[in-house]
């Protein structure tokens, strides 16, 4: 438990209280697929299931980073929640292809971004 609760908390970006979905990028879910992404993004509802969790473990300092990174969202009343921000509090988030790399096991498209 305690390792995992470690990997849990190290996902929380002290900066703005973002909680990371995961720390890589472009590892694909099958060898030789082409379902890459990019991960290093704050999903909303996973981000809230790992806040649940330290805040159990009593990482409370964390908890309310991450609700401030939530109440600084707040969309305008003509905009909706998105699913994810950036770890800095970008809403507009675009996906880039970078060709030029063979991505891991040969794994293709290498992508940077995500657009979801």
């Amino acid at each position: 438990i305690s390792r995992s609760a470690l990997t849990l908390k190290l996902l929380s970006y002290d900066k703005t209280g973002a909680v990371l979905a995961a720390a890589t990028t472009s590892l694909p879910e099958t060898i030789g697929e082409v379902r890459n992404w990019d991960y290093r993004f704050c999903w909303i509802r996973d981000a809230s299931m790992v806040i649940k969790v330290v805040s159990e473990l009593g990482h409370k300092n964390v908890a309310r980073r991450y609700l401030q990174f939530i109440i600084d969202l707040i969309p305008d009343k003509a905009e909706k929640l998105q699913i994810m921000y950036g770890i800095n509090k970008e809403k507009k988030l675009t996906e880039e292809t970078l060709e030029h790399l063979a991505g891991y096991k040969g794994s293709k498209p290498v992508r940077i971004g995500n657009a979801a």
